[in-house]
C-alpha cells in the first residue's frame, strides 16, 4: 500500500527528497540513500540556511533545487525504496511474533512540492519548490511532509498525514505586523486555492483506485495564523464531513469531477 501510494501521489504532488522509514514502536531507521537532509535528526530540514544545491525562486519566498536528480528520485530509486519497505514489513512481522503489538511500519518524506504562486503581474503560476521561508521567523520549511503508516498483517489499515508550518494553503503571510499585533493577510488567496485543490486531488487519486474501502478524516489546527482554512472547506467538499467512516465510493468526490484548472 505504500509503494502505490507513492507512486499514484508523488508523481502529481510531491517528488521526496529526503525518506525515513522505520517498524512502529522498533529501535531501528532507514533512511533512503541520497536524501537532502538527515531526517533521524530532530528538525533537520528546518533551517535559516539553504541546504546543499538549494536555491531561492526569483520573486517568492520558495525555494527549488539547481537541478532535481542530485538526490534521491522516484521512480529511479524505486527498487531501492521497495527493498527497504519489504525488510521493514519482515521485521515488523518477526517483531510481532515475540512480542504482543501491531505490526506496523512508518514512512515519512517531503521534498519538492507541485506549488501555485503569483508572479510580480498577479498572474498564478506553478513550479516545483522545495521549501518556504517563514520571514517572521527567518527560517525555511518544507511546503508538506508526508506521514504514512502501514498495518503488515491484515493490509487493511493505512493511515495518511499531511501537515505543513508553510503558508502555501493559508490567506495569510509568514509576516507579522507588530503595529497591528497581527498577521499580514495576502491580497489574495488564488494561488493558496489552486495548491488545496492540487493536494486534493493527489489525494483523491490515490483513494479512487479503492471504491470499497471505507475512510475517515479529520483536521487539526495547531497554529496561529490558521494554516489550513481553504484544505477545510475543500476536504468536506470532497470527502464529507469529518470524523464520519463511510465507504469511498459513497464520497461526493467519487462522482463528482475535479475542479482542477489550466494555471496561467
Amino acid at each position: 500500500m505504500t509503494e502505490r501510494f507513492i507512486r499514484c501521489f508523488a508523481p502529481e504532488y510531491i517528488r521526496p527528497k529526503s525518506i525515513l522509514m522505520s517498524v512502529v514502536g522498533g529501535p531501528d531507521f532507514i533512511e533512503m540513500e541520497g536524501c537532502i537532509d538527515h531526517p533521524r535528526k530532530s528538525d533537520a530540514h528546518l533551517s535559516p540556511e539553504f541546504l546543499k544545491h538549494e536555491k531561492p525562486f526569483a520573486g517568492t519566498t520558495y525555494t527549488t533545487l539547481e537541478a532535481e536528480d542530485v538526490f534521491m528520485s522516484l521512480p529511479r530509486d524505486n527498487s531501492a525504496l521497495h527493498a527497504h519497505l519489504t525488510a521493514l514489513r519482515q521485521a515488523a512481522r518477526s517483531r510481532t511474533k515475540n512480542q504482543n503489538g501491531a505490526a506496523e511500519i512508518s514512512l515519512n518524506f517531503w521534498g519538492l512540492t507541485k506549488t501555485h504562486y503569483n508572479d510580480p503581474h498577479g498572474r498564478v503560476k506553478h513550479a516545483w519548490a522545495l521549501r518556504e521561508k517563514l520571514v517572521q521567523f527567518n527560517n525555511f520549511v518544507p511546503l508538506v511532509t508526508v506521514a504514512l503508516t502501514e498495518d503488515c498483517i491484515s493490509g487493511t489499515h493505512f493511515d495518511i498525514h499531511l501537515s505543513t508550518r508553510s503558508r502555501l494553503w493559508s490567506k495569510f503571510t509568514s509576516s507579522f505586523d507588530e503595529s497591528a499585533q497581527d498577521w499580514i493577510r495576502k491580497p489574495n488567496d488564488g494561488a493558496e486555492a489552486a495548491n488545496v485543490v492540487l493536494a486534493c486531488d493527489a489525494l483523491c487519486q490515490f483513494f479512487h483506485n479503492s471504491p470499497d474501502a471505507e475512510m475517515s478524516w479529520e483536521f487539526d489546527q495547531h497554529h496561529s495564523p490558521p494554516l489550513g482554512e481553504l484544505m477545510v472547506v475543500e476536504l468536506e467538499r470532497r470527502l464529507g464531513a469529518p470524523n464520519i467512516e463511510r465507504k469511498i465510493s459513497d464520497m461526493p468526490f467519487y462522482t463528482v469531477p475535479s475542479t482542477t484548472g489550466e494555471s496561467a
